[in-house]
């Protein structure tokens, strides 16, 4: 069963206004992760993310905090904290905590699955230790434009509402090892020379947001003098990558139970703004300039063909690769 409380707009409008806020961080960041090799480099794009994100916070004022997640590390393999010590900026204001849920706790979830990692019950205990006012769940292969920090810094987030971000894969890998200004420098460029335009629907589609949550990015929020021409209440839900960015409250987050607690991976992510929507909060999605990237690595279908968004219409003519999954019931 699924207990949903609805949202008081007043009520938290009203708390708002009453008193500054007593988190020390204005956002936290969520992870899982671990050291397995997981598609490749998996330690390595997470280097990328969360020195992007201590640079980014730095640079725009942002106050926030990282929380990583180690679930279910293997014994054989080293723990996330060597693997990340030298990538940390151990001088930068936004830290890093790396919160370890042992192969034992795991045991005690696992069921008859067989599965070895489970990310959202990791999400939902990084959530739980989260100091900042806000939550974003997102990977650990993932990258933020710099305008989403533009926007997290204006600290106005709507309290009635989610946010949620379409997703652009990269075409190409980001080596960690390459210095950081170049990087950033690259992310830059990307972002403001290598996009097509952002596609919009006049009311937003499961996979085509709607095109009044234009300014959202660039104003830092939407406003209740809005709402009345922002149809989050009512349009689709924004499905794609729910896993990889969803920011909203604590508040609202632990209103809503967080991610279900159950021993699986499979569309709970989705659930989530299905429980987010129906406990009356407004979905928000930002739009070009905020942008979120997916880092490019090798994902393969079941009959081994690399399976990307960023494979090119002559690439799948020729056999080289495929944008969608075949595996039977992936796309339910």
């Amino acid at each position: 069963a699924i207990a949903l409380a609805l949202v008081d707009v007043a009520q938290l409008e009203h708390a708002e206004k009453q008193s500054a806020s007593p988190y020390p961080y204005y956002v936290t960041f969520v992870m899982a992760s671990r050291v397995d090799g997981l598609r490749g480099d998996s330690v390595g794009r997470l280097r990328n993310s969360i020195q992007l994100i201590q640079h980014q916070s730095d640079l725009h004022n942002v106050k926030a905090e990282v929380v990583i997640v180690e679930w279910n590390p293997f014994p054989d393999q080293p723990r996330l904290a060597d693997a990340l010590r030298s990538a940390v900026n151990h001088t930068a204001s936004t830290p890093i905590r790396i919160i370890t849920v042992a192969p034992d706790v795991h045991a005690t979830v696992v069921a008859d699955t067989g599965q070895t990692f489970f990310e959202f019950l990791a999400k939902n205990t990084g959530a739980r230790r989260a100091r900042g006012e806000h939550i974003l769940i997102t990977n650990a292969d993932v990258m933020l434009s710099h305008d989403v920090f533009k926007f997290l810094s204006h600290q106005k987030l709507d309290r009635d509402a989610y946010f949620r971000i379409p997703r652009v894969e990269l075409g190409s890998v980001f080596d960690p090892s390459e210095p950081l200004k170049h990087r950033v420098a690259r992310l830059v460029s990307i972002s403001t020379e290598g996009l097509s335009a952002q596609p919009t629907c006049e009311s937003g589609e499961r996979f085509c947001p709607g095109l009044y949550n234009e300014g959202v990015c660039e104003r830092g929020f939407l406003g209740q003098e809005r709402h009345e021409g922002h149809h989050g209440l009512a349009d689709g839900l924004y499905m794609p990558a729910a896993g990889d960015f969803f920011l909203t409250h604590r508040d609202n987050f632990f209103r809503v139970g967080g991610y279900h607690n159950v021993a699986s991976t499979t569309h709970l992510d989705s659930l989530l703004l299905c429980k987010a929507s129906g406990a009356g909060l407004r979905q928000i999605v930002l739009l070009r300039p905020c942008v979120m990237f997916h880092q490019k690595h090798p994902v393969k279908d079941v009959d081994g063909m690399e399976v990307s968004d960023a494979c090119s219409a002559e690439g799948e003519a020729a056999g080289v690769c495929r944008r969608r999954f075949v595996l039977a019931g992936w796309e339910l």
